[in-house]
């Protein structure tokens, strides 16, 4: 009698160990599953908040909130989701549809590591998400942008500095709880095409502003409500 008591409280123990009270984490999905194909989704921007038993972000087209409710061993139940209604292209409005699906109703959630975070439900669909409230060390680290690598930014100490396709810019950044702010950024100036120009000004015009910077493996990923840049790091050779 005495082991089973002992057993039963040796359960009651390890499943209250797994209860979890609230999630306090900002989310960036990087990856849908579902119907045996995976999607990247990375450039989409589409994120999950959490605060106050609230869920709540953008998705690949519209602005969206959930209540949600933790249970015990990783169990996540979504309730009472709406957004707003604008239309996309037919793949945003196809992906969003999907995205709903699976984060409506009573599911599970895991942190594959200390930057993954995943929502799944029984048919095996899964949204893969980047945790971006982790730490962002940039320090004496140079990046390139994925898309056009004549596009670079560095950081060291609290100096940054890059390339565009025609000039060179540098200034002084700070970050503070994963929001980064350029500062005093000035650039050589030569001159070229209009396209390239064109390219320079809408990129410089973006990092004067604030906006949400993540570390994903070799990827830096800066981001606001609007748009993406995905740099890859730069490594020594």
């Amino acid at each position: 009698m005495k082991k089973i008591f002992k057993s039963f409280l040796l359960l009651l123990l390890f499943t209250s160990c797994y209860r979890i009270n609230e999630i306090n984490e900002r989310l960036l999905l990087h990856r849908i599953q579902y119907d045996n194909s995976t999607k990247d989704t990375l450039e989409n921007n589409v994120t999950l908040e959490f605060e106050n038993n609230r869920a709540f972000g953008k998705s690949f087209v519209n602005i969206y909130s959930t209540n949600y409710f933790l249970g015990n061993i990783s169990s996540i139940d979504f309730k009472d989701l709406s957004s707003t209604r604008m239309a996309g292209s037919p793949y945003e409005n196809e992906l969003e549809s999907k995205f709903f699906s699976i984060l409506r109703g009573n599911r599970r959630f895991r942190r594959t590591n200390k930057n993954e975070f995943e929502i799944y439900n029984d048919k095996n669909e899964i949204l893969s998400f980047i945790n971006i409230t982790n730490k962002t060390d940039l320090d004496k680290r140079t990046f390139v942008l994925e898309s056009d690598k004549r596009f670079s930014i560095s950081f060291e100490e609290d100096n940054v500095y890059g390339t565009l396709p025609v000039n060179s810019y540098f200034g002084r950044y700070t970050i503070k709880n994963n929001i980064i702010q350029l500062k005093d950024i000035a650039t050589t100036l030569m001159a070229s095409n209009d396209l390239d120009m064109k390219m320079e000004n809408i990129y410089l015009e973006y990092l004067n502003k604030p906006y949400v910077v993540s570390l994903y493996k070799d990827k830096l990923i800066i981001f606001d409500n609007n748009k993406t840049y995905l740099f890859i790091e730069k490594k020594d050779n």
